[in-house]
């Protein structure tokens, strides 16, 4: 943490009851506090936090909402980092409809679209991009029972969605996941 002060705040109770394990492991515990809240009501001060880390929070609601709080909580020139599944294919969007996928954790959540990832470029000067999780995505199509197949595949795809993006960077529109990081704007 190299003397930062950190706060977790996450809306799941389960989610911040395991995070006091990592604090343990890393002796960081006298530096680390958590609040089963969202952002707004958990009374953090405006303007005084170096970074903020979203990590697959705004898929879950508002994204303007989410991004307002972050830039609010932030110093000017503050970082932003922000982890989130994205669908930029209008194709993969209609396929992602046909197939079943499971929401049973937040059944209101979307991936971000092109809009979604202009909007956080409006909040905040976005001087990294990268992009995740393409072939991966097809171990969902495995059956669970064949778990074993599944774990031996898995390393191979993360490795193949690397070699790709790099050798074919226009693919980007059909990764599944996006890492920014930037700077708040000065408005």
């Amino acid at each position: 943490l190299l003397g930062y002060r950190v706060i977790g705040v996450d809306l799941s109770p389960e989610l911040i009851e395991h995070a006091p394990t990592r604090a343990v492991a890393d002796h960081v515990t006298d530096r680390v506090s958590y609040h089963v809240a969202n952002a707004d009501s958990a009374n953090l001060p405006d303007g005084k936090f170096d970074m903020v880390l979203i990590l697959a929070v705004l898929h879950h609601m508002d994204v303007e909402s989410g991004l307002k709080t972050a830039a609010r909580l932030l110093k000017p020139g503050g970082t932003v980092i922000v982890q989130e599944p994205i669908s930029l294919s209008p194709a993969l969007r209609f396929i992602r409809r046909l197939i079943p996928i499971s929401k049973e954790y937040s059944p209101n959540e979307r991936q971000l679209d092109a809009n979604d990832l202009k909007t956080i470029e409006r909040y905040f000067n976005i001087h990294t991009r990268r992009h995740y999780f393409m072939t991966i995505r097809l171990i969902r199509l495995i059956p669970s029972r064949f778990q074993a197949l599944q774990n031996r595949l898995s390393p191979k795809l993360h490795a193949l969605d690397a070699w790709l993006i790099v050798r074919i960077p226009a693919l980007y529109r059909f990764y599944g996941s996006t890492l920014m990081v930037g700077r708040k704007r000065d408005f």
